[in-house]
């Protein structure tokens, strides 16, 4: 037994002891209130310890399982909600920054990160002849988010990762817009190469040429 259990149990029959005479019903209302506190204070310990291993699946694993499922289909309804489930990243570096194979690693590494769960993204740039092929390179991102991680939290961690990417980080050249499905299945069609706009078809043909000589996929999905 620990000194310290054998305090307080000598502390008890001290009590006991010198009330014996009288009744266990005449017991000083310090001790009755002790024991009442030592009750609630174990009873509160286990519960303690019951929640951390419950927490670490090692007991109840179906019932955590559950509970599990449910709170991420939760999480899921509510960020729909909040039109935030999924994310549109434009990456646009400056022209001669960084070069297409060492911007196409960057990509595959951010798309690599835990808070990822499918994304679909591609290598573009903006010139319109074989002359500017390569000028105003830049990856549109489109990718749903483990709804365990805030948005917020994500962009701060890819724009960490893009950093090398940069002279300064802005608005315009990073890009973050959270979105709902609707726009995330437009956005899906664009980045495919399904573009209307005016001037968007020689572009997208000279696009075809700036990957293939970097040996560039038309996308990149998982």
């Amino acid at each position: 037994m620990s000194q310290s259990k054998s305090l307080i149990f000598e502390y008890q029959n001290n009590l006991v002891n010198k009330h014996r005479a009288s009744g266990f019903e005449d017991l000083p209302e310090q001790y009755l209130l002790y024991r009442q506190a030592m009750k609630e204070f174990i009873k509160k310990k286990h519960i303690k310890i019951i929640q951390m291993d419950y927490e670490q699946g090692n007991i109840m694993t179906e019932l955590k399982e559950i509970e599990d499922k449910t709170r991420t289909s939760l999480l899921q309804k509510r960020a729909e909600k909040r039109l935030d489930r999924y994310i549109f990243l434009t990456i646009s570096p400056p022209d001669n920054k960084i070069k297409p194979s060492e911007f196409l690693k960057i990509c595959e590494r951010a798309m690599s990160r835990k808070f990822i769960v499918k994304y679909h993204y591609v290598i573009e740039q903006r010139g319109t002849t074989i002359g500017l092929s390569g000028k105003g390179m830049h990856a549109h991102l489109l990718f749903e988010r483990d709804v365990h991680y805030k948005p917020a939290v994500i962009k701060r961690d890819l724009k960490n990762t893009f950093k090398k990417c940069y002279v300064k980080i802005t608005d315009h050249n990073y890009n973050f817009k959270k979105c709902g499905k609707e726009f995330y299945t437009k956005r899906l069609e664009y980045i495919k190469g399904n573009k209307t706009e005016e001037g968007k078809d020689l572009k997208m043909v000279i696009d075809k040429h700036f990957r293939k000589l970097n040996n560039f996929k038309e996308i990149y999905e998982n």
